[in-house]
């Protein structure tokens, strides 16, 4: 009777595992944004993000996209990179208006 319900566990067993197929996983885990003062101008700022991740090809084309409300203004906001680059800048540019 063991031996019985060995072979048919096993078989089912095996065949839940050729039935069930994994699933590609991507993941994409952003870094905080580092926002860094432009010397000699003190409305000017860059914003640089950076990404790690897996499940993506290291040539794998994206988009990096940052979004600011107004009257903040974004320089190029959305880049077209590559995976692997893992970092992008951006310039802000901040009225005198929000600093009075």
């Amino acid at each position: 009777m063991k031996l019985t319900h060995t072979i048919i566990f096993s078989l089912l067993l095996l065949a839940v595992c050729t039935v069930a197929k994994r699933l590609p996983t991507h993941e994409v885990l952003p870094a905080p944004v580092l926002i860094h003062p432009v010397k000699g101008n003190p409305n000017k700022y860059i914003a640089e993000s950076v990404w790690y991740g897996n499940g993506y090809s290291d040539d794998e084309k994206v988009d990096a996209i940052f979004k600011c409300k107004p009257p903040v203004v974004v320089n190029a906001t959305s880049q077209p990179m590559v995976f692997n680059d893992r970092r992008a800048f951006f310039e802000l540019t901040v009225p005198d208006s929000l600093f009075s």
